[in-house]
């Protein structure tokens, strides 16, 4: 049995003048309650504290094609992307994720740019590594990537 079940029943057992007490206030509380919100009206409310921050803005790549051409975020994806395209026609913006607030969308915005810095950084560095590993076996005839190496003879 669900608990409305339950509810009715033992509303059913009581005296008709209770029932009627209760029944004028349900109606009272119906009647107080306010308005349902819109999904924009819940989003904008703030919460009891008072410290809620509005999700207003958006995570994006602009790709051309499949590369990702530029990561940023925006309160107007439209506007943005219409700003991308003069620079880099026939893109799109691509949208990570839900809106958030606009402090943790630049934190990912910060994310975004460390890590194309770090691979940019790796990629570089390793090239220096395996060259320098190739140099120092010249006379071995050292195989860089399936590739033999010429050595100085």
């Amino acid at each position: 049995m669900s608990g409305r079940h339950k509810f009715d029943e033992l509303i059913a057992q009581l005296p008709p003048k209770r029932r009627q007490e209760i029944a004028e206030r349900t109606a009272e509380l119906i009647a107080a309650m306010p308005a349902p919100q819109t999904q924009e009206e819940a989003e904008q409310a703030p919460l009891a504290s008072g410290h809620r921050q509005p999700r207003d803005t958006y995570r994006y790549y602009y790709k051309v094609g499949n590369k990702i051409v530029f990561t940023g975020i925006t309160n107007n994806p439209a506007r943005r992307e219409a700003e991308h395209r003069q620079a880099h026609p026939g893109g799109h913006i691509k949208k990570q994720g839900p809106k958030v607030t606009r402090a943790s969308a630049e934190r990912w915005e910060r994310q975004q740019k460390t890590r194309q810095f770090n691979v940019t950084r790796t990629s570089t560095a390793r090239w220096e590594r395996q060259r320098k590993v190739v140099s120092r076996s010249r006379t071995a005839g050292y195989r860089y990537r399936g590739r033999p190496t010429e050595g100085y003879r």
